[in-house]
């Protein structure tokens, strides 16, 4: 027999119990109670940022890598999240890392993820989802965009030593007093 529980009112514990009433109206005792979480609020958007070991640009935050693959930090409310909870993190070419949420990560209200080689260079936009243990889905973050750069720039053709530095005899033999 399947049975559709309405009205049941706010999120939280509830007890569920049932009774089986025949053509006579006859009415059966009540069931045991079966008791459910009821959790329809989804957590609120996670937010990003490139962990500093994927950053490897000039500047200490300027999300600029070399890297193929990234870690991606990934914070949320632990007080929305419990273990068990997907958080998937997703690239214009789809799911590019998604996992479990570790009850320390709960806790902590932050998740690491790897995510798989991102490919060409190029500038990617990455985004988060939580969904809870529930199956309630978050919206997703705001997009975090990283530069990737993995091809080393071509070595120069020749160098010189500028005229102005040159100061030997001639400002073409490549003779100089100056240190700096």
């Amino acid at each position: 027999v399947l049975v559709t529980a309405t009205g049941l009112g706010s999120d939280g514990a509830k007890q569920l119990t049932a009774t089986v009433a025949d053509a006579a109206g006859n009415v059966s005792s009540a069931s045991g109670a079966l008791a459910i979480t009821l959790d329809t609020a989804a957590p609120s958007a996670p937010r990003l940022s490139l962990k500093a070991s994927s950053d490897t640009g000039l500047l200490a935050d300027d999300r600029i890598t070399n890297l193929p693959s990234l870690e991606i930090e990934v914070r949320f409310e632990p007080s929305q999240v419990a273990a068990g909870a997907v958080v998937a993190l997703s690239s214009a070419s789809g799911v590019v890392a998604s996992r479990a949420i570790t009850a320390g990560e709960a806790t902590a209200g932050l998740a690491v993820l790897t995510t798989a080689p991102l490919g060409t260079d190029g500038t990617k936009s990455l985004t988060a989802t939580l969904t809870d243990i529930a199956g309630n889905a978050s919206p997703a973050s705001a997009a975090l965009t990283v530069q990737v750069d993995g091809t080393a720039p071509g070595a120069p053709s020749s160098i010189d030593l500028a005229a102005a530095d040159d100061t030997g005899l001639s400002d073409s033999d490549n003779i100089t007093t100056r240190t700096s």
